[in-house]
């Protein structure tokens, strides 16, 4: 009998390991733009300039007004 998957099928397990060393490094280190939505370490993304979270996906204009993603609301700057 195989077992199901919580997974989509083509999701590599090699990238949850990813996702999750990410978020771990992320919430380690002081930075100044942390995440309202579980407090990723923000990374700035020049070419659009946005604040982007790399843990859920949530971004941020370069005022810290919410664009996209999980978090509830704009960034408290």
């Amino acid at each position: 009998m195989r077992m199901c998957s919580p997974l989509p099928a083509p999701y590599p397990r090699h990238q949850l390991a990813v996702n999750g060393w990410e978020a771990m490094v992320s919430l380690l280190t002081p930075t100044t733009r942390r995440c309202p939505h579980l407090g990723c370490a923000l990374k700035w993304n020049p070419q659009e300039h946005t604040w982007d979270c790399p843990c859920h996906g949530s971004r941020f204009a370069e005022d810290g007004k919410r664009i996209d993603g999980p978090a509830a609301g704009d960034l408290k700057l």
